[in-house]
C-alpha cells in the first residue's frame, strides 16, 4: 500500500502539476473546436454569398435578354416602317409594283459595291436599294431622288428545300448575290 497514493497525501503543487496537462489538453480541444466553427462559419458565408452574386448574374442576365428581345422587335417593326416610307417616297417618282413586295436594303458598305459593279457609282452610304422582281432601283432619300434603275432576272438553280424556292432579285452585271441558290442573268 505504500506505493498507492492517496490523494490527501498530495501536496497541492503536485496536484497542480498532474492537472495542467488535462488543462492543455482541453485548451487544444477548445481551440480546434473553436477554430472549425470559424471554418465552417466562414465556407457557410462564402457559399452564401457564391449564392447570391448568382441570383444576381441570372436576374440580370434575365434582364438583359428581355431588353435585347424588345430591341430586337422594335428594330424589326422600325426597319419594316423605314422601308414602307422608302417605298412610298421612290412611287413619287416611279411605278413600284407591291406584289410580290419589293425588298429594301440600306447601303451601309459603298466602297465594296462598287468595286464589285458599277450600278453603284453613283451611291454613298445611307442611300436604298429597292429590288423588284424585274429591276433594282438606287433611291437617295436625302435628296429625293432615283439614282439608277438596272433590269434584273433571277432563274433557280437549285431550291434550298425540296418544293420551295427562295427567288432573290439583284442588278444586273455582277452586283452582290443575296441568295446563293439563284443566278443573275442579264435581260435582253
Amino acid at each position: 500500500m505504500n506505493n498507492q497514493i492517496n490523494s490527501n497525501q498530495i501536496t497541492p503543487s503536485k496536484q497542480a502539476a498532474v492537472q495542467k496537462p488535462k488543462q492543455k489538453r482541453s485548451r487544444k480541444g477548445f481551440l480546434f473546436n473553436l477554430l472549425l466553427i470559424v471554418a465552417v462559419v466562414a465556407v457557410a458565408a462564402l457559399l452564401v454569398r457564391a449564392e447570391t452574386e448568382r441570383r444576381s448574374a441570372q436576374k440580370e442576365l434575365e434582364s438583359t435578354a428581355s431588353q435585347l428581345e424588345e430591341l430586337r422587335q422594335s428594330t424589326q417593326n422600325s426597319g419594316q416602317k423605314v422601308a414602307e416610307e422608302v417605298l412610298n417616297k421612290v412611287r413619287q417618282h416611279i411605278d413600284v409594283p407591291n406584289d410580290p413586295a419589293p425588298t429594301v436594303a440600306t447601303i451601309t458598305d459603298v466602297e465594296k459595291l462598287q468595286a464589285n459593279n458599277d450600278f453603284y457609282k453613283a451611291a454613298k452610304n445611307g442611300d436604298n436599294l429597292i429590288i423588284t422582281e424585274k429591276r433594282a432601283i438606287l433611291y437617295d432619300a436625302q435628296r429625293d431622288i432615283v439614282l439608277d434603275v438596272v433590269p434584273v432576272r433571277v432563274t433557280q438553280t437549285a431550291s434550298p428545300t425540296p418544293g420551295t424556292q427562295t427567288p432573290a432579285s439583284t442588278p444586273v452585271g455582277g452586283a452582290p448575290d443575296t441568295n446563293a441558290n439563284s443566278e443573275v442573268t442579264p435581260s435582253p
